[in-house]
């Protein structure tokens, strides 16, 4: 019997489940290409790296609604306003709109809203299968912040990348901001910081894991839809009190 593969992240009832698909399925039906695990994980075509991206955005605005009031968690803010710099010509054009995934107020500082960015990456595509998974994941945290971080400092704001790995890996901002918003929920509700900082990190960890399974049986299709949004998380209101209680906080 060929030897499972490890990889880093999963279980092994994860493991066992993708050798399944990789033994069982022939054909993608988006595609049509031979069916591979590797290839699974990095199509773009039916949009499954979209839904990855934006079931983990809900996993997170979910988790933070925990901690913060859900009015201070928005999807999709703007970074900045398209307002003209102000020593450019009056018939200058206005500078082109760039927004992040989620943004929470008084998350790092009270006063101040961070912008967040969610990436989700293949660590074992021909681009980053030779390099160690914390290289590949302080890369994409380094990029994201070239991209974003001085726009937010310009408007006064904070930003944070958020960058998994599809095999359930955390970049080192990542595990800094579920510190963080475990401090936030542990002084909410009197639980112990240890106990809701795993609980953040294991959600997380689940909902990647989820994306995964999902990538190797699911249907390739148009993805984001108003139902895939709900079922998601994006409904925030009636959800929290279900949070609460998965925690046992109520």
């Amino acid at each position: 019997m060929e030897t499972m593969k490890a990889s880093p992240g999963l279980s092994y009832r994860g493991q066992f489940l993708v050798q399944y698909y990789q033994a069982h399925v022939v054909q993608y039906d988006g595609c049509g290409k031979e069916f591979d695990v590797e290839h699974a994980k990095s199509c773009k075509i039916g949009g499954m790296h979209i839904y990855r991206h934006n079931y983990m955005k809900y996993s997170w605005m979910r988790s933070a609604c925990l901690g913060f009031p859900s009015s201070t968690v928005k999807d999709e803010p703007f970074i900045h306003t398209s307002l003209p710099d102000a020593d450019a010509e009056p018939t200058a054009a206005a500078r082109p709109e760039t927004r992040g995934d989620v943004s929470i107020d008084n998350f790092w500082e009270t006063g101040t809203t961070t912008i967040f960015d969610v990436r989700v990456l293949d660590l074992d595509c021909n681009t980053h299968k030779d390099r160690p998974p914390d290289k590949v994941l302080d890369s994409a945290e380094t990029a994201r912040k070239n991209k974003h971080l001085g726009d937010c400092l310009e408007a006064r704001r904070h930003f944070t990348p958020l960058v998994f790995s599809v095999d359930g890996l955390m970049g080192k901002e990542t595990q800094k901001a579920c510190v963080r918003l475990a401090q936030v929920i542990s002084k909410k509700t009197g639980r112990a910081n240890s106990h809701v900082c795993g609980f953040i990190r294991s959600r997380l960890s689940i909902s990647i894991m989820r994306t995964l399974s999902a990538g190797l049986r699911r249907a390739r299709r148009r993805i984001v839809t108003v139902a895939d949004r709900e079922a998601s998380g994006c409904a925030l209101t009636g959800l929290i009190s279900y949070d609460a209680r998965l925690m046992g906080l109520t």
